[in-house]
C-alpha cells in the first residue's frame, strides 16, 4: 500500500516524524510479535487547493506566489563559507524553467501532448520543491488534462502557467535581490 507516502515537496521536519512514527511502530510491532501495516500520515492532510478554471488564475488569487518557508528549509543543508544553497537552486530553477515553457507554447504547432506532459510533470516537481504551490498545481493539472483523451484545456492552462510563471519569477528575483 501507500503507508509512509509523501508527496513532493517534503520538508526535513515532515520526513523526520514520518520516520520516527515508523521506527515507533516497528518497535511495537517487534515486542509484541505484530506483523500489522504501518500506520503513517494519519494527521497530514491530503487535499488539494481548490481547482480555479485556468484563465481565473493570476497573480491576485491571494495566495503568495512563492512560499518562502519551502526555501528557508534549504538553508539546514547550507556549508559554511560556499555560495548559498537557495541562490544556487533558485537560478537553477529560473534557468531550466524557460525551455519547458517553451514546450508548452509550441503545443499548438506540434500537437505533441507528450511532450507537453513531461515537461509539466518536470516543472511541477521544480516548482514544488522552490516553494511555488499554486504554479505547481497548474503543471499537475496539465500533466492530467495531457493523459486525458480529450485536450481541451492545454492551451488555456499552459497560457495560466505562462502567466503564474512570470509572477513566481518576479518573487523569487525580488527575494535574491536580482531585480
Amino acid at each position: 500500500g501507500m503507508d509512509g507516502y509523501m508527496s513532493k515537496p517534503f520538508r526535513q521536519d515532515q520526513m523526520q516524524n514520518m520516520l520516527l512514527q515508523y521506527c515507533r511502530h516497528k518497535m511495537i510491532q517487534q515486542r509484541q510479535g505484530e506483523t500489522a501495516p504501518t500506520p503513517l500520515q494519519e494527521n497530514t492532510p491530503r487535499t488539494a487547493p481548490p481547482e480555479q478554471k485556468p484563465e481565473q488564475v493570476s497573480a491576485h488569487s491571494g495566495a503568495p506566489a512563492v512560499d518562502f518557508t519551502v526555501l528557508d528549509d534549504l538553508q539546514v543543508l547550507q556549508v559554511e563559507g560556499e555560495e548559498s544553497i537557495v541562490e544556487k537552486v533558485v537560478l537553477a530553477y529560473l534557468k531550466a524553467a524557460p525551455p519547458l515553457l517553451e514546450t508548452f507554447r509550441k503545443y499548438p504547432e506540434n500537437n505533441n501532448r507528450d511532450d507537453v506532459r513531461v515537461a509539466a510533470h518536470t516543472l511541477k516537481s521544480s516548482s514544488a520543491n522552490i516553494g511555488a504551490m499554486m504554479l505547481s498545481d497548474l503543471c499537475r493539472r496539465l500533466e492530467l488534462e495531457c493523459m486525458r483523451d480529450s485536450a481541451e484545456n492545454i492551451d488555456e492552462l499552459s497560457a495560466a502557467i505562462g502567466r503564474q510563471f512570470t509572477v513566481v519569477e518576479t518573487s523569487l528575483k525580488k527575494h535574491l535581490s536580482l531585480v
